[in-house]
């Protein structure tokens, strides 16, 4: 399924071992809505609101220093079919996050000085 701005994750089947495995990657709070597990350590255990509000705070942490954050969830798929979609994306196992450092691009500092010369000021504060 590719990425769109409702959704904002793309999902994959990936097979591994005679194994399919539906899997998906974006915007975290959007992973987590279709999370009904969550993976710690190897065990794979129901999503409590505990977990999902420790899952939360550690989003948070990561987006606070400034990284850019995925989520990433899986699932086993249980039935071969020839078509996946949107549907699919149910039921799923919180696995973790993706973090990385999105650098703003060499243009940035142009862009926002040819702003400042006709009159758009921005300012920006970290949450």
């Amino acid at each position: 399924m590719p990425f769109d701005f409702v959704r904002r994750r793309v999902s994959v089947v990936v097979e591994e071992e005679r194994q399919r495995f539906f899997i998906a990657k974006g915007a975290p709070e959007e992973i987590l809505k279709v999370c009904s597990y969550s993976e710690i350590e190897g065990l794979v255990s129901d999503l409590s609101e505990g977990t999902r509000t420790k899952i939360e705070k550690k989003y948070q942490d990561l987006s606070a220093e400034g990284l850019r954050v995925l989520g990433v969830a899986f699932k086993k798929l249980r039935e071969e079919k020839a078509v996946y979609s949107i549907n699919d994306e149910c039921d799923m196992t919180f696995l973790g996050f993706v973090a990385f450092l999105d650098p703003p691009k060499e243009t940035a500092k142009q862009a926002l000085q040819m702003l400042s010369k006709v009159g758009l000021n921005l300012r920006f504060h970290r949450r």
